[in-house]
């Protein structure tokens, strides 16, 4: 089984069950273009690691009437999406599994502790 995800000009690939049988071909379409393919080895970390915060961005907008904007200044709302992930994260890491990219769940710890730091500062 193939997965694709993408950003930042590259499309992140990798396969569940071994090789991906047609990577030669994948390297020829995209051997002169500027987005390039990011193959990965652990693909299932990769997608575990990513669910975690679209999870919490999907189910943030259900609770604001479908509209991220309506998050602006709704400290609350913010700081409990940011448990939650780091929350998700630390889940990933009792079960053995890399978070991919790993800066990933060092952002999200660093912005809860700032978050928490303004709480506690009444600001």
């Amino acid at each position: 089984m193939l997965s694709i995800g993408g950003g930042s000009g590259q499309m992140v690939i990798g396969s569940l069950d071994g090789e991906i049988s047609f990577k030669p071909l994948l390297d020829q379409a995209f051997q002169h273009v500027k987005y390039k393919l990011n193959v990965l080895s652990d693909i299932d970390a990769w997608l575990k690691s990513h669910i975690i915060p679209i999870l919490m961005l999907n189910a943030v907008s259900f609770n604001q009437e479908r509209e991220l904007i309506k998050l602006d200044g709704n400290r609350k709302q913010i700081q409990h999406m940011i448990r939650a992930m780091d929350e998700g994260f630390k889940v990933l890491e009792a079960m053995d599994i890399t978070i991919t990219p790993e800066i990933q769940a060092k952002l999200i710890a660093g912005s809860f502790g700032e978050i928490e730091a303004l709480n506690n500062a009444n600001i």
